[in-house]
């Protein structure tokens, strides 16, 4: 390429001395130009067709590395699916075998939804430790946990943790997942588009460099995914190529995932419409830099339709290893080691089945041309026979108590093997009936998945560190996000990449007049993830343990009210005390002048307001503490806001009463001039802005002070 650019700038040296018109000189170097243009073209396709062969030449070595345990895929998947009579040729054939009387009972699937259920039961907890330090930390930290949550909603996290579970413990390893930046995402309007996603991907679907341990290790990772022919065509980042992709039969990359989709489901109707995408993730070393680059190809055209460099080292996938063995990529996986036994099982119940139906209905022995007939009529059965031939009843054999007993072992072997007891399936000894030990009897039986919860934790702790970092490179704006929890109001809080932040360190965003947290976030930042709770596996021992934390005044009533999943808890908060507050007064009685209760004088009121008849306070005389209880029982019909106010009143007359009650013991202990002066000084409050008293000033230069106590004032 050098040596052509050498060659075209002689010649254009050459045009400047020849003696050649201007316009002449022009065409020249134009068609030069061209020419070099289409060297490098040609060039370029040369590259891109040797990088093709180079991709097409790794897949071929991890689809032939993987061909046995995609074989083994395939039987555990179709196990689990109820198929469990099948079995396979050395060729890889997968049959069903002939046996007279098959029952399958699908204790490996009764056992794995329970392991699920197990540890999909709670949410990930996610505690963040961002990259820097100072008082902003502790907060952004919190934030970016419940960024975390909000992406992980988005992407519906709760199923694809469930699904990428059960593949674990089928194939050994769940998905990958994959993080990736959707820039057409709506987040609605006034939001800037683009979000991030996240997908699951069968394994089936994803090839590893045979040599690599983990998905850091790999050099090549190759991703095949079924896509539609018009996708692929009207894609515009891809190259010009991609308008002669056309379909293909094929509904999967692994032949034995093609036999798996064909035997579970309908015959796929629109076969030319799609074809096999691949996606092929590199990395390129040049000395100590290493750059992660992509490859988009299909097979049929013999150039990439996509090649492409990652701003990024790490690949945007996370594994989740379920099983594993040492410096191996994939395990034996849990469904390897429960499938024998359960099909000791299904034998032995076949057998006993076969036993009660064809042996047990009894067999008879008669003599040939015995003149066996029989007569069915209203007073039961008559047989008729020769004289002479002998018509008997078989002798049944009994079923061997040996069958019952290995039956019984074998299930005991399943439990052990399994890492599931009685409790984990729900059933519990009568013996035990509360909900603390029935959630200790859970506790003790769900050790058995620690090891299971622990790499799916490393799982999502690697998801979550570049779904951040994924975050921090595409928000290049700010986006408003907004977030519940358990029985809370919503919560907004405003998040941008930190490198797209001006250096002003500013702690809001506003937003059409609105404040709210700013969360500026880095690429590099700490996490850990948590599957399990602090409380207890079953509802009755969640409640139990809330009750005995809240009487030891560890936590309060509205985190008691949180955790027992009300939504309404402020309302019900407040009530609560309301109500306290009327039951300690009623005890007391007070009474005004007029003889009438404060209970039902704020009662009164209460009707009055609501009729939008102002009423106005006894400063001195009333209960504030009870009337603002009762009256906040009318707030919900309070439509003109009359209500709301009157208890704004209550409260300033409340903060003000110590002056009022000083104010007398002055009157009483001094003369009516200097009590009428001191009157002057202590006024009713008037409310300010941000609902601060304004007390008013006053000019007391001739009063007789002394003696006076001035703190009173």
């Amino acid at each position: 390429m050098n040596d052509k650019e050498e060659i075209n700038l002689e010649e254009f040296d050459t045009l400047r001395t020849e003696d050649l018109p201007k316009k002449q000189v022009k065409k020249k170097k134009k068609k030069i130009k061209e020419k070099t243009k289409e060297e490098k073209k040609a060039l370029e396709n040369f590259t891109n067709m040797e990088l093709f062969y180079k991709v097409k030449e790794w897949f071929d070595l991890s689809k032939n590395a993987r061909e046995k345990y995609d074989r083994d895929w395939l039987n555990r998947s179709l196990f689990r699916r109820g198929y469990q009579f099948t079995n396979q040729t050395e060729d890889g054939t997968v049959y069903l075998k002939r046996t007279s009387t098959r029952i399958p009972i699908n204790f490996a699937w009764a056992y794995m939804r329970a392991i699920v259920n197990q540890v999909v039961s709670y949410d990930p907890k996610w505690e963040i430790t961002p990259f820097y330090k100072g008082a902003r930390a502790k907060q952004d930290g919190r934030i970016t946990g419940k960024l975390l949550n909000f992406i992980f909603t988005k992407s519906d996290m709760s199923k694809k943790i469930e699904e990428a579970t059960i593949q674990g413990l089928t194939y050994s390893v769940g998905g990958p997942f994959e993080v990736y930046w959707d820039e057409y995402y709506d987040n609605g309007k006034g939001q800037p588009k683009g979000q991030v996603r996240i997908i699951l991907q069968d394994p089936f679907d994803v090839y590893f460099d045979p040599s690599a341990t983990c998905i850091e290790d790999c050099d090549f990772i190759t991703k095949c995914v079924r896509t539609s022919v018009n996708e692929i065509r009207n894609n515009k980042s891809f190259r010009e190529n991609r308008k002669m992709v056309f379909g293909t039969s094929e509904q999967a990359e692994s032949d034995y995932k093609q036999f798996l989709l064909q035997t579970t489901k309908n015959d796929y109707s629109a076969k030319d419409k799609d074809t096999i995408l691949k996606e092929t993730f590199y990395k390129e070393r040049k000395g100590s830099d290493v750059k992660l680059k992509r490859v988009v190809w299909v097979e049929e055209l013999p150039e990439p339709l996509l090649v492409e460099t990652i701003d990024t080292e790490e690949y945007p996938l996370s594994l989740f290893q379920a099983d594993i063995n040492p410096l191996e990529m994939y395990g034996d996986s849990w469904m390897k080691q429960v499938m024998p036994l359960n099909k000791v099982i299904n034998y032995l119940e076949s057998s006993a089945f076969e036993y009660n139906y064809k042996v047990a209905k009894g067999r008879i022995i008669i003599d040939k041309n015995s003149g066996v007939n029989m007569i069915t009529n209203s007073h039961g059965s008559i047989i008729e026979k020769n004289r002479g031939a002998e018509v008997r009843a078989l002798d049944i054999p009994p079923l061997p108590g040996s069958s019952e007993q290995q039956i019984i072992r074998m299930r005991s072997y399943l439990q052990d093997v399994s890492g599931v007891q009685d409790a984990l399936l729900g059933r519990v000894p009568a013996s035990v009936q509360s909900g603390v030990g029935i959630a200790e009897l859970k506790q003790s039986s769900a050790t058995n998945q620690n090891d299971l919860v622990k790499r799916l934790e490393t799982c999502l702790k690697d998801l979550g560190k570049k779904v951040l970092k994924c975050v921090a490179k595409h928000y290049t704006e700010a986006h408003i996000i907004q977030v519940a929890g358990k029985g809370k109001a919503a919560e907004y809080f405003a998040v941008i990449g930190k490198e797209y932040l001006d250096k002003s360190e500013k702690d809001t965003w506003k937003v059409e007049g609105e404040s709210y947290p700013l969360l500026a976030l880095s690429t590099n930042n700490e996490l850990d993830v948590k599957i399990g709770s602090w409380l207890a596996y079953s509802k009755e021992a969640q409640q139990e343990t809330l009750f005995r934390l809240a009487q030891a005044g560890i936590i309060g009533q509205q985190d008691i009210l949180r955790y027992l999943e009300f939504t309404d808890i402020e309302d019900i908060v407040d009530n609560s005390r309301a109500e306290s507050v009327i039951k300690q007064k009623r005890t007391e009685d007070p009474r005004v002048s007029m003889g009438i209760s404060q209970e039902n004088l704020a009662v009164s009121e209460n009707i009055m307001l609501l009729e939008g008849k102002a009423t106005p306070i006894d400063h001195e005389k009333d209960d504030h503490e009870l009337h603002i209880a009762i009256h906040q029982k009318a707030l919900e019909r309070d439509e003109l806001g009359i209500v709301k106010a009157h208890i704004a009143e209550h409260r300033a007359a409340q903060a003000n009463l110590p002056n009022i009650l000083k104010a007398q013991q002055q009157q009483a202990e001094f003369g009516p001039q200097d009590a009428q002066n001191m009157q002057q000084r202590i006024e009713q409050p008037q409310m300010g802005q941000n609902g601060q008293i304004e007390q008013p000033e006053e000019d007391i230069s001739g009063m007789d002070l002394e003696g006076v106590d001035l703190t009173a004032f």
